[in-house]
């Protein structure tokens, strides 16, 4: 059974040894998707609510719904942002997320 939940995505970056990229700010005051490297997509009905220096989106409505930031859009497959960084993991990268999981 999935528990209805609220997330907060407070940072997503990655870096790597050459050089950091920031994919997400919320200090900005912005979404994702206003920052130019990543879009949301959901198959149900919420939509991303940006409030102090965090984004989440609620999924109680639909227990089903599924939603999340990506920076390929599914159809037609492309890509939201052609400079996204390259996850190479030779040289290796870091992903790091702040979220909770309220219920």
């Amino acid at each position: 059974m999935r528990c209805p939940c609220l997330v907060g995505l407070v940072a997503f970056s990655l870096t790597s040894c050459a050089l950091a990229t920031d994919l997400y700010n919320g200090s900005l005051g912005t979404t994702p998707d206003a920052q130019g490297w990543i879009k949301f997509f959901t198959d149900g009905a919420s939509v991303p609510v940006t409030s102090g220096g965090t984004t989440s989106f609620n999924t109680t409505a639909g227990n089903t719904e599924k939603g999340g930031f990506s920076n390929y859009i599914p159809i037609p497959p492309m890509l939201v942002n052609a400079a996204f960084p390259s996850l190479n993991r030779t040289t290796g990268y870091t992903v790091s997320l702040d979220m909770r999981v309220i219920s």
